[in-house]
Order: C-alpha cells, then structure tokens, then sequence
C-alpha cells in the first residue's frame, strides 16, 4: 500500500477533532470579554454615580442622586446585570470630603455564552468623588 493511501482522511479526521476545541476556546474569549465589558460598565456606574453625588448639597440628595445614576447608567448599558446593589458612603460628606459609590452586580453566566452555565458571577466597581472645598451647604 502506498503512503499517499494510508494517509487519506487523515486531514478530515483531524478537522472533526479539531473543530470542538476550536469553538470552545472561542467560546471562552467571547465568555472572557463579555465578563470584562461587565466590569467595566460597573466601574462607570460607580464613577457617575459618585459625581453625581459629589455635586449634591445633602446627604439625602447625594444618596439618591448617586442611585439614580446608577440605574440610568446602567439601564442604557448592556451590562449584564441580574440585580444590582449600590452602596453611598456618605461619611465623610461635608466641603472638602468625599463620597464613595460601590455597586455591585449578580451577572448571570448563562448570559455570557452560548454554551448553558450555571449560576451568577458578582462584579463590583467603586469610585470616590472629591466634594467641592469652597462649596455651600445651603442653595
């Protein structure tokens, strides 16, 4: 038999062998950066929520600016978000202070890829805003 006989298929054979591993790496990536744009979407949450709460001239203000925020930005983003929770650190809220946005955000796996994974991943972005030095705490 020749060597050209023996060999016949043998591309075909490794083309269906090859194939499965292929589309699960590139499920992967897909996976890895849909995970990572989530991310990035909380921490730009975080980052607008503070400043809107930094600009507020009450603690009560700077706590539903900042959650308004939040929800606004990520209602317009595809962030992938399940449930989401904002935290305002409003302790330090007075001229020269700072306020500080935490969210947190259940993204849920099943979401990211085609392939079927189960349950939720956190992701969390928090941000500090400087409150304005010279600023008056009344209108």
């Amino acid at each position: 038999m020749s060597r050209r006989r023996r060999s016949r298929g043998a591309v075909s054979l490794e083309l269906v062998l090859i194939t499965p591993l292929f589309l699960l790496l590139l499920d992967f990536a897909v996976f890895g950066g849909r995970l990572t744009e989530s991310q990035s979407r909380v921490d730009d949450a975080a980052h607008a929520g503070a400043r809107a709460a930094s600009l507020e001239r009450t603690v009560g203000g700077a706590q539903l600016a900042a959650n308004q925020i939040v929800a606004a930005t990520l209602g317009e983003s595809d962030a992938s978000c399940h449930t989401y929770q904002v935290s305002v650190n409003t302790s330090a809220f007075r001229a020269g202070g700072s306020v500080a946005v935490t969210v947190n955000c259940d993204v849920m796996l099943s979401d990211l890829s085609w392939l079927p994974l189960p349950g939720t991943r956190t992701v969390s972005g928090s941000f500090v805003s400087a409150v304005d030095t010279y600023r008056s705490s009344t209108p």
